[in-house]
This record gives C-alpha cells, sequence and structure tokens, in this order.
C-alpha cells in the first residue's frame, strides 16, 4: 500500500525575508514562562504546580456552610481528654478502692467493705441497765416497801429487753425471728432479785446488793443480744451468763415459796411454772422447733413439781430444799 502523505514542514524565512527586517526587530524579546499542564502519564509535584480549581455549579452560601464541617474545637477535645481520663481514673479507684478500704486503719473515715464489728454492749442496753437498777433501789430502799415497784421493775425489764432486741438484731427478727422466748429470764431476774435481797439483806447490805443485781440483770441482757443467733461471735460467752443467771432466777424463786409459806399446791404450781419458763431459755436453740422447746419445757415443769411435792413430806426447807 502507498504511504500516506507527509505533512510538509514550514518553510524557512529566506536571505530576503532577513534582509528587509529593521534592526529594531531583531532585539531579542523577552518571553513571559508558560504554565504547562502536566502529561497524563507523569503525576505533577504537588509543590511545583498547584491545583487548578474547576468552576463548578454555583450552591447557595447557606448550603455551603452547612455542608462545610466546622474545625475542631480545641476546648472540645481538651475536654474530651479529660472526661476520658476522669472515666479511667474512676474506674481504675472502683477497681482498687477494696483493697484501699481493707487496709484502711480502723479509725478511717472511708466506709469500708468488711461487716461493722458488733459492740459488746449496746447502748440501749446500758439505758435499760441504769432503769431497771433504779427500780430495784427503789424497791428496797423506801419504806414501807411499795410492791407496785417490783412489778414496775418487771414490765420494764420485759418491754426493754424487747426494745434492745429488736434495735441491735433488727436483720433476723425482720426475717421471722421471734425474742419472745427471750424475755422470760430477764423478767423473772428482775423480780426475783429485789424480793430475794429484801428477805436476806439488812443494813448498808440492801443498797449495795441492790446495785450489784442491777449490774448481774445488765450482763444478762447483754448475754441475751450475743445469743440471738447460732454464729454469733461470743455465743458460747454468752450461753455461760445466761446459764448461771437462770438458776440464780430459779433458786431465789424457789427458796420465796418457803419464805412466803405458801401452801402445797400453790407452791407445786408456782415452781412448776418458774421451772418451765426458765426451762424455755436453757433449751432455746436457733436450731430446734419451738414445738419441741415447748414440750421439753412442759416435762421439765412438770418433774420439778413432782419434785416440789416429794420435798414437802421431807424435813428440809429454805435455801437448801430451794
Amino acid at each position: 500500500m502507498p504511504d500516506p502523505p507527509r505533512a510538509l514542514d514550514p518553510p524557512g524565512p529566506t536571505s530576503d525575508d532577513a534582509a528587509d527586517l529593521e534592526p529594531s526587530s531583531l532585539e531579542p524579546t523577552r518571553t513571559e514562562p508558560t504554565r504547562t499542564e502536566p502529561s497524563s502519564t507523569e503525576p505533577a509535584s504537588p509543590a511545583a504546580t498547584p491545583p487548578v480549581e474547576q468552576p463548578g455549579p454555583a450552591i447557595p452560601r447557606a448550603l455551603a456552610d452547612a455542608a462545610t464541617p466546622a474545625p475542631p474545637n480545641p476546648t472540645d477535645d481538651e475536654a474530651q481528654d479529660a472526661s476520658a481520663h476522669a472515666a479511667r481514673d474512676s474506674e481504675r479507684g472502683d477497681r482498687e478502692a477494696p483493697e484501699e478500704q481493707l487496709a484502711a486503719p480502723l479509725g478511717d473515715p472511708q466506709p469500708s467493705l468488711l461487716p461493722r464489728p458488733t459492740p459488746p454492749v449496746e447502748a440501749t442496753a446500758v439505758v435499760l441497765t441504769a432503769l431497771v437498777t433504779l427500780s430495784f433501789l427503789m424497791f428496797l430502799l423506801i419504806e414501807p416497801t411499795q410492791r407496785w415497784i417490783a412489778l414496775f421493775g418487771v414490765t420494764i425489764a420485759a418491754l426493754g429487753t424487747d426494745g434492745v432486741l429488736r434495735s441491735a438484731r433488727r436483720r433476723p427478727i425482720d426475717l421471722g425471728l421471734d425474742p419472745t422466748p427471750q424475755l422470760f429470764l430477764p423478767a423473772l431476774f428482775a423480780l426475783a432479785l429485789p424480793v430475794f435481797i429484801e428477805h436476806n439483806a439488812h443494813g448498808l447490805w440492801v443498797p449495795l446488793a441492790g446495785l450489784a443485781a442491777g449490774t448481774a440483770f445488765g450482763a444478762v441482757v447483754t448475754a441475751e443480744v450475743h445469743s440471738v443467733r447460732a454464729h454469733e461471735p461470743w455465743l458460747a460467752r454468752a450461753k455461760l451468763v445466761t446459764t448461771a443467771a437462770a438458776y440464780l432466777a430459779g433458786f431465789a424463786l424457789f427458796s420465796l415459796t418457803y419464805s412466803f409459806e405458801l401452801d402445797l399446791m400453790p407452791a407445786i404450781a408456782a415452781v412448776a411454772l418458774v421451772a418451765g419458763l426458765l426451762s424455755i431459755e436453757l433449751l432455746r436453740d436457733a436450731a430446734a422447733e419451738p414445738v419441741d422447746t415447748l414440750g421439753f419445757a412442759a416435762v421439765t415443769a412438770f418433774v420439778v413439781g413432782e419434785l416440789r411435792w416429794a420435798l414437802y413430806f421431807v424435813p428440809i426447807d429454805g435455801h437448801l430444799a430451794a
């Protein structure tokens, strides 16, 4: 096939044309550099050639301002960083708080996660002890003897012990624990000791015995508080105190049946009733059913009543018989 025709080069200037040129035209002329577009094959450097803005459709200014994101505010960033650091510190503090609280001394104001230790003596028990001791002294020192003071002291002892137990052991009682069996010993103790002292003490021994009886009553109330639950830390000592107080109150009341010279049947009834009520305290156990405790108390009352009937025919009385 024949070759395509080539484009002819433009003819250069001839000698005649060069002669016709003026000298001024031969002076060099300044040529401004022209900007060349980078070719598609070689990427242009961004520093060498600034981007050329392409004209586009006109956008309203309000829409442009709304579409353009605002530059980040350094104040907001600092606030976000501060809140993030605070959240991390708070989380780390929550994790470290138990160890710090456990290691804190007893006088540290921070609350401890461990249960607060139970005080050996409740403040309400101290107030009740003071009131009952005052009633003991009034009964022993006021002449003539006012019997209603003894009954008033028994009422204060029973109701006050109930209040002390409910305030000191509120949770187990709210869960259904009945504190009634623990009221018999303080009431009988408050009844027996003043009357027993009145019939057996004289002179300056009377107020001293009254103060000692009031202190012993405070020990009984404190022991009742520490024997409410089966896992009390002072349970063994509390049981020792309540058992000794039960035998002391029983001895005082049994001997008073001889001091008052009661007939056989009233004496048997009084002794059986006292023995049954005190045996509830001795047989009281958190693991035992109340019906079983009442059954054992009834058997104890029957046996002690029979013993009192048998002692009627034996030539002994008073403290020895009690």
